[in-house]
């Protein structure tokens, strides 16, 4: 039927887009450093996305950095021609002038974009897949860039119901917007108004390092918006968030932080190591880091810069009053080897080799957001190490979301960064002479102590004391733990199988197994068995449930892995070593739906003999929980 008595577009009217709003929080410091050393996952209020459409009038203000997706927020809707076979639609996309619309979803499905018209204001494009019968096409979008002297869309006031809804005054300056065009045809449109997400290439924003008249070489201009183009890079991005974004001289976006308090070289070397090009087994990464998420001037400050360090292993320093990031690359020692002896008499010494216990990591998982799967988070490959688990004894996984990573090797690489990162413990503090006053938070340095061994560390804090001795805190760092090469990357997760019942997972899939032995503290050894799943994002998958037996037994044991996006789990309880065992594997799921089993695949344990271990006995750890 025809677009007849749209509910929303009476509802909806024009609303004016909100005002804005003080934003209060604090910059972050040590942000990824900090959290690597303790494994602790991030605390961002955001995420890279803006998959539900926004209504209402009282909708923050925000913008999109790098590509990513968003629904928008609905301004307007309006029917008109014969029938009301026409449908207008007003999706805001954000403030300022965005790039580029590359992607659309109609209804869930992608759909091909081919360009019409282009003019410096706008672009319009006719949407694949819907054509009438005689060829017409029947679905456009216009993509709205958001210059403040943008024209009206005259096809909004052509058709307009009544006249005075959309008129020439409606220009919309300075926000981004897409004005969807649908005809009703046949059997197009026949479930209703569509639903839509937008693929944006966001925010055109000021590089310094492209304006000749701020050190760098280019047409750029902070004062001319204009000049101003695409940008993915995260650090670019943080520039951009702290000097503030602004509409009619009106602080819309970011901190508004004068740039004299902006540490320059800083954020130039931070910027030129995210465009680095990394190597990967399909290739090579254009930039090492990007940045892809949906910024809302509703946020505290402290997330959104989180959010962007988080994409480029990023940490913030604030030095002397002014603030610079340092990404995660390997940083040069400058400084003069610290020795025993450059330690000043009589002040305490602090040294910690190791972290307690619960601080220990030795794996982890997480999701990252996927392009090809309308921006959904879905998992990256498991980080993992075995001689960590082998020293630790036990598997310790956490999770990392990348919110605003949008390349699966990306997310990788993050990943392994912070797991080398958590490995390495030391922490110390040191008083030196006045020659340390050089010295910087985010400085690396080397300290090669008789009694606490030769390490690199980086500087976390730096105290003055007022007889012109420098205390230093440190923790342990090493450019080993930036590294990556093709062999460290893993083939992209596919999530478990589908079945016919819209997409969702009715299984695991790429089951399989490896026996390994568990050493306790006191040298006992402890049969156990890893089970290896490809890992799994659908989200109403609440665990993996995995049956085993001995071969030719009845009596099955189960085990619960809810870590389902770690795509492995470790089973001792009840193995007995050197023993033939089969496993299966299946999904629990929320709500409940019908899965299958894996076939069984058969393993067999470890033999178990170990020094100070009587052979033929038992030892506490051989026994089932019940059992103890």
């Amino acid at each position: 039927m025809p677009f007849i008595g749209v509910a929303i577009a009476a509802a909806v009217g024009l609303p004016a887009i909100a005002g804005t709003l003080i934003n209060i929080g604090l910059a972050v410091g040590l942000s990824f450093v900090s959290r690597a050393l303790t494994g602790a996952a991030s605390a961002t209020s955001n995420t890279g996305i803006q998959t539900t459409i926004e209504l209402g009038g009282d909708v923050p203000r925000g913008c999109v950095f790098g590509e990513t997706g968003t629904a928008g927020q609905l301004l307007y809707a309006n029917t008109a021609n014969e029938n009301n076979n026409l449908l207008q639609m007003v999706f805001a996309i954000g403030e300022g002038p965005h790039d580029d619309l590359t992607r659309i979803w109609v209804n869930g499905k992608a759909r091909t974009l081919t360009l019409v018209e282009e003019t410096t204001w706008h672009k319009k494009f006719r949407v694949g897949g819907f054509v009438a019968k005689n060829g017409t096409p029947l679905l456009y979008v216009y993509f709205y860039r958001g210059y403040q002297d943008q024209p009206v869309c005259q096809e909004l006031v052509d058709w307009a119901k009544p006249s005075t809804r959309w008129t020439s005054t409606d220009r919309l300056a300075g926000v981004s917007y897409a004005v969807v065009s649908a005809f009703y045809g046949d059997s197009a449109f026949d479930s209703g108004i569509p639903r839509f997400l937008f693929g944006v290439r966001g925010r055109r924003l000021y590089d310094w390092r492209l304006d000749s008249t701020n050190g760098g070489s280019g047409a750029h201009r902070w004062t001319d918006e204009k000049t101003w183009t695409f940008s993915a890079n995260p650090i670019v991005h943080l520039y951009n968030f702290e000097r503030g974004l602004y509409l009619n001289g009106e602080l819309v976006v970011g901190k508004g932080t004068p740039p004299v308090d902006l540490l320059l070289p800083h954020y130039t070397a931070g910027a030129n190591a995210c465009d680095e090009p990394v190597s990967t087994v399909e290739g090579s990464d254009a930039n090492r880091y990007v940045c892809a998420t949906v910024v809302s001037a509703d946020e505290e400050y402290g997330s959104v810069i989180e959010r962007i360090l988080e994409t480029c292993a990023g940490s913030m320093y604030d030095r002397v009053g002014a603030n610079g990031p340092i990404v995660g690359v390997p940083q040069t020692v400058t400084y003069p080897t610290i020795t025993d002896g450059d330690l000043v008499l009589g002040r305490p010494v602090k040294f910690t080799a190791k972290q307690g216990r619960d601080s220990l990591v030795n794996g982890i998982f997480g999701t990252y957001v996927k392009p090809e799967d309308q921006y959904a988070q879905v998992s990256y490959p498991a980080q993992t190490d075995s001689a960590a688990e082998a020293a630790d004894t036990e598997i310790r996984r956490t999770q990392t979301d990348f919110e605003a990573v949008p390349v699966c090797s990306q997310a990788q690489r993050l990943a392994k960064i912070k797991l080398r990162l958590s490995r390495l413990q030391a922490t110390a503090t040191i008083t030196l002479g006045f020659r340390a006053i050089v010295l910087e938070p985010g400085d690396w340095v080397r300290w090669n102590s008789a009694r606490f061994g030769d390490r690199t560390y980086i500087v976390l804090s730096v105290k003055q004391a007022k007889d012109q001795t420098v205390t230093i805190n440190l923790r342990e760092i090493a450019a080993s733990a930036f590294s990556w090469t093709t062999a460290d990357q893993l083939p992209t997760p596919v999530a478990g199988e589908e079945n016919d019942g819209g997409g969702l997972a009715n299984g695991v899939t790429a089951f399989s197994l490896l026996a390994i032995t568990m050493v306790g503290d006191a040298g006992a050894v402890t049969p156990a068995v890893r089970v290896f799943w490809s890992p799994i994002s659908d989200p109403t998958v609440t665990a993996v449930l995995i049956q085993y037996r001995i071969v030719g037994s009845d009596d099955v044991l189960t085990a619960r892995a809810e870590a389902v996006g770690a795509g492995e789990w470790v089973v001792s309880a009840g193995l007995v070593a050197d023993t033939a065992y089969e496993f299966q594997a299946t999904i629990e799921t929320a709500p409940v739906r019908e899965t299958v089993w894996t076939s069984w695949v058969g393993v067999t344990t470890g033999k178990q003999l170990a020094s100070g271990v009587v052979p033929n006995s038992i030892t506490p750890e051989q026994m089932t929980a019940a059992t103890r």
